[in-house]
């Protein structure tokens, strides 16, 4: 049986990852509205990122980032 975890970090500065990102040599698209992901299921929950590596650009998985906004004053 596999075992796997979902991992959530909150990003609050899109500059550091896109910087990291260029370092890794990733090929990666930034949408500072969002774009929706693709699913393989249609009737799956429809989920937008600001930051995403393609499936094609990343073998073994997808990874996709959500930035959250800056918390209070």
């Amino acid at each position: 049986m596999s075992k796997y975890s979902v991992n959530q970090t909150v990003l609050r500065e899109e500059k550091y990852l896109v910087e990291a990102l260029k370092e890794m040599d990733y090929e990666f698209e930034v949408h500072p509205e969002g774009a929706p992901l693709n699913s393989y299921y249609s009737e799956q929950e429809a989920k937008a990122a600001n930051i995403i590596i393609r499936r094609e650009h990343l073998p073994g998985g997808l990874w996709r980032y959500r930035l959250c906004p800056p918390a209070g004053p």
